[in-house]
């Protein structure tokens, strides 16, 4: 997806990713009810995933310089290891306590 964000900006199609992401987060933890919906809607998630992350990266290389870069570079692995292990705890706890 980095190429799009060439074409059309980083800024762009990082925003559209997680405008995306979030959506068809939300879609799929409320309201499909059958195993086709889920996985065509975990196909466009993945897509909303795979145009936000390496634009997250391009956006920090154009934004940030020198020791600031490396920082921010440095920051989004952990950043990102966090959120899925949050994510994957929420749903875990979501399962458990909410009856369908």
């Amino acid at each position: 997806m980095t190429p799009l964000g060439d074409i059309f900006g980083h800024k762009q199609i990082f925003s559209f990713g997680l405008l995306a992401l979030t959506i068809f987060s939300a879609v799929i933890s409320g309201v499909t009810s059958s195993l086709l919906a889920t996985v065509i809607l975990r196909a466009i998630q993945g897509i909303a995933a795979a145009a936000t992350i390496p634009t997250a990266y391009a956006l920090v290389a154009t934004t940030f310089e020198g020791k600031a870069r490396e920082m921010a570079v440095a920051a989004i692995g952990p950043g990102q290891c966090v959120g899925i292990i949050l994510g994957t705890i929420r749903k875990g706890l979501k399962r458990l306590l909410v009856r369908y």
